[in-house]
């Protein structure tokens, strides 16, 4: 255990969360100053933000608060009609005071903090910062539209679902809902089966019936909800094969009643509907196991991203917002191929690599859940999750990439 760890492996993801952010109150005191003497200071916070491993340079923010002056009242009338001496000119100013400093929850900082009642004021140690920076990170982004990300690899048992599942669910739980994973693979793949619940109805039986979807409600009969506040959209039963414009009329309605999709893609990189998913997405996700066939089914699909024409191989297209989630399956690794790999996985030009834990969680193939993680993978997937946050906000969202697409298809139809 780490200086910075006071949390045991058992501990769920709720669990750190919340110790990395307690509720606090900010209450607003109120001062008289002379209207004719200096502003009130700005109280500045200054905190960290989350930086890839693409990027060099120091980024930040601020926030504080303003002085907000208000105007004294006129002097009133009496009841003779005469006007009552002015009291003394005085302006009211409301101060948003300082914000309380962050106290320590990790560690020997956080055990010091706590038994003493939080009398002493301990701060983080960088791990923590930088743990409850990536939480910001994704909390506070927003788009003008609905956005997407595509998690793709085309070799089978790379991860692809329990990425997916995760990503959405850590997305979902610090942004409050408003996430959904759905299964874009061209065949029945493992997704509803991965995720909690048993729903009745799934992806066939919203295709089926995209017409009638007219409310949020309406959609929800087709996903099964997660405790992470993600949705999920997976096969129930058996469908037909996934066609360009099954993934096109499902993203119509996903983006009309969710602000981030996420995509669970198959393993033919040379199928339609996994071009659709590809060709529609504003970031990428790229999971790969310590392994030569997960590092080669990594290559193919930035191979395919490469040769895509478009938005996917533009300059600020699909293939500058690549994540690898670079992860272990438990089993025995060669020290020179995982050496090897992750030379390599740094000439990618990735926006961002980032390391992820095994977990006897994922491994057992049943049911995955945010309680079900270790504290570990919590943190580390949490800063997944925040490369692929920051990633979206480079994408050119002035665009509808669905739109887009289906007017080509529709266009080259005519043709």
């Amino acid at each position: 255990m780490t200086e910075s760890d006071n949390t045991t492996d058992s501990d769920s993801f709720f669990d750190l969360f919340n110790r990395a952010h307690p509720a606090e109150r900010s209450p607003e005191a109120d001062a008289v100053v002379d209207p004719g003497g200096p502003p009130p200071p700005r109280n500045v916070e200054s905190e960290v933000i989350l930086q890839d491993r693409s990027r060099s340079g120091d980024r930040g923010y601020a926030t504080g608060g303003e002085a907000v002056r208000r105007p004294s009242p006129s002097s009133a009338k009496t009841a003779t009609g005469r006007s009552a001496p002015a009291a003394a000119a005085s302006t009211t100013v409301s101060i948003t005071p300082p914000a309380k400093p962050r106290q320590a929850h990790w560690g020997w900082r956080g055990r010091l903090a706590r038994a003493t009642g939080g009398r002493l004021k301990v701060t983080p140690d960088p791990a923590e910062l930088a743990h409850r920076a990536a939480i910001d990170t994704i909390r506070r982004a927003t788009w003008p539209r609905a956005v997407n990300i595509v998690v793709t690899n085309p070799k089978g048992g790379s991860g692809k679902t329990p990425t997916a599942l995760i990503l959405a669910g850590i997305l979902g739980h610090i942004r409050g809902g408003y996430v959904v994973v759905w299964e874009a693979s061209e065949s029945i793949g493992t997704l509803n089966r991965r995720a909690e619940g048993d729903p009745d109805r799934g992806l066939a039986e919203l295709l089926g019936g995209t017409s009638t979807v007219r409310s949020a409600g309406n959609l929800g009969g087709y996903t099964a909800p997660q405790t992470s506040h993600a949705d999920v959209i997976g096969s129930v039963r058996g469908r037909p094969i996934l066609t360009a414009g099954d993934v096109l009329a499902a993203r119509r309605v996903l983006d009309t009643y969710y602000r981030l999709t996420v995509t669970d893609t198959g393993n033919n990189p040379g199928h339609e509907a996994y071009l659709a998913a590809m060709r529609t997405a504003d970031a990428a996700v790229l999971p790969c196991l310590v392994s030569i066939d997960a590092l080669a089914g990594l290559e193919e699909a930035l191979a395919v991203m490469r040769a895509d024409a478009g938005q996917v191989a533009a300059p600020d297209g699909l293939l500058s917002r690549v994540v690898v989630v670079l992860g272990h399956d438990g089993g025995p690794e060669d020290p020179h191929i995982a050496m090897a790999l992750r030379a390599r996985l740094r000439e990618l030009g990735a926006a961002a690599v980032v390391e992820v834990p095994f977990d006897p969680a994922v491994r057992l193939g049943g049911e995955i859940t945010l309680a079900s993680l270790s504290a570990k993978s919590t943190r580390a997937w949490t800063v997944a999750a925040a490369a692929v946050v920051q990633a979206l906000q480079s994408a050119p969202t002035e665009t509808d990439l669905v739109h887009q697409l289906q007017a080509a298809s529709t266009d080259a139809g005519r043709g």
